[in-house]
């Protein structure tokens, strides 16, 4: 920031003497502003609530008869922040206020091959993963539940050594998040995709997209199965108070594993033949700071 070398001092009603900065532009003493004149150089200081932890002892009365505080300092530029690894978080001089955007991580796609699978009589319970939360000091945005498929299947022999397997659903949960996959018990189509829980929107406080993140996984059906696909994470968007220097640390949900009958897999996963099912997307966190936030 660019301040002029002359500052306006008061005392309060202590005695105690205060300062505020004059800067060279709106931008950075923030809206509202006093508009000076400082030996010839036009400058402006910064005007704020009465209430502000920036607020002096001088007051300012506009025309329309609002009260305003000579502010201290001004806002500092806006700046932000996108991170998608676990780490930490310096809060900049002069930041008081942070907003953050968390996203948990997406749940992961489920695909079932057909009855011949299973080998007894009985009632399997299937389940896929869930996403990881994702958190930012106190701020937390869940990560999308896991789908569950439960089925019951009655084995039998004809005698002969041929063995038949019938199945039928008993339940069915769909994973839950913020835009919900969706739930398919025969996709009997060939080559057939069957989408998540869309990819959840970071947006910047001026309407901006910054990324996305928390996506659930699909499904590939290649011939007759059953399915589920996962759900998105959730998004959390909260402001926050914050002192300079501040450090706050941040860990990312991950994205959930996908379920192929046998198995729990971190990557796609394709057997060739039966179809594939994908895991789910890692969350992420958007910070931002300064105008327009404090």
């Amino acid at each position: 920031m660019a301040t002029l070398a002359k500052k306006i001092r008061m005392k309060n009603s202590s005695g105690a003497v205060q300062t505020a900065l004059i800067y060279s532009t709106t931008g950075e003493s923030g809206e509202p502003n006093l508009p000076l004149t400082v030996d010839g150089v036009q400058g402006y200081a910064c005007l704020a609530g009465t209430s502000d932890t920036r607020a002096t002892s001088g007051r300012v009365k506009t025309s329309g008869g609002t009260q305003y505080a000579i502010g201290a300092r001004g806002v500092p530029a806006y700046g932000y922040g996108h991170y998608t690894s676990n780490g930490s978080f310096t809060v900049p001089a002069g930041v008081t206020v942070l907003r953050v955007t968390c996203v948990g991580g997406g749940a992961g796609g489920m695909l079932e091959r057909d009855c011949d699978d299973f080998s007894s009589t009985g009632t399997y319970t299937l389940s896929g993963v869930e996403g990881g939360a994702t958190n930012f000091g106190t701020v937390v945005a869940n990560g999308a539940t896991s789908s569950v498929y439960s089925i019951h299947a009655t084995v039998s022999d004809d005698g002969e050594g041929h063995k038949y397997v019938d199945c039928y659903n008993t339940s069915i949960t769909n994973s839950n998040g913020t835009q919900n996959g969706m739930t398919t018990t025969n996709g009997t189509n060939h080559t057939v995709g069957y989408q998540g829980g869309a990819a959840v929107s970071l947006t910047m406080i001026n309407g901006t997209l910054s990324g996305s993140a928390g996506a659930g996984g699909g499904v590939t059906v290649a011939q007759r199965a059953r399915i589920c696909t996962g759900g998105s994470g959730y998004k959390t968007t909260q402001n926050i108070s914050v002192t300079p220097g501040q450090v706050i640390s941040y860990s990312i949900g991950s994205g959930g594993k996908c379920r192929y009958w046998g198995g729990l897999y971190a990557t796609s996963y394709n057997d060739g033949h039966h179809g594939v099912a994908y895991p789910g997307s890692n969350g992420a966190v958007l910070v931002e700071w300064g105008e327009g936030i404090q």
